[in-house]
């Protein structure tokens, strides 16, 4: 309940990690591994714009109805708020979170596209790639579970974040934007 994005996350319920955009929202909070949807998008990078355009737009409307707050990072806009609050009185929640998902799953199973692309609107560009790199798995131990990674893990990383095995510079290291609260092994 009041979670806004259509990803789904694996939580710690014993831990709390209050972010600003969702404290208002009711949703649950702890610390967590995002769970990221890779659909298939338009093999043309103007229709993948217009694709992730459309997604970001009713996401944003969704946030608004379920009490998410922008921060400078979101990069929206005081026009783009002001349209996304007006729109947000006059549309129902669950037909937009329907309509999200209906042009999220769009190309899915369609014949001559060959890109996918994790399509919550949040990084929709950086993850692009050629779809035949997930068609080949294995399993990989993450703790004490057992996941289904795709064989090409390491092109799929270094495509993503370029060299991720090197660390950034000090002064490039960031956390993530808007963290209220991190507590481990809260006693609820």
């Amino acid at each position: 309940e009041g979670y806004a994005l259509p990803h789904c996350k694996i939580r710690d319920v014993n831990s709390h990690y209050i972010e600003t955009v969702s404290n208002k929202s009711g949703c649950k909070d702890g610390i967590s591994i995002d769970v990221l949807p890779f659909d298939t998008v338009p093999n043309s990078s103007i229709a993948r714009y217009f694709h992730c355009y459309h997604l970001f737009d009713i996401l944003n409307i969704i946030k608004i109805k379920r009490r998410w707050i922008f921060i400078p990072e979101n990069n929206v806009g005081l026009i783009r708020k002001t349209i996304y609050r007006f729109l947000s009185i006059f549309t129902d929640e669950y037909k937009l979170i329907r309509k999200y998902e209906h042009i999220q799953k769009k190309y899915n199973g369609k014949f001559g596209y060959f890109y996918v692309s994790e399509t919550t609107g949040l990084d929709y560009f950086r993850f692009v790639d050629k779809r035949e790199y997930y068609s080949e798995t294995q399993n990989w131990r993450y703790m004490d579970k057992e996941f289904r990674i795709p064989v090409e893990n390491d092109l799929l990383l270094a495509n993503s974040y370029g060299d991720y095995h090197k660390l950034p510079p000090i002064e490039k290291r960031v956390g993530q934007p808007g963290i209220e609260k991190v507590v481990f092994d809260s006693a609820d």
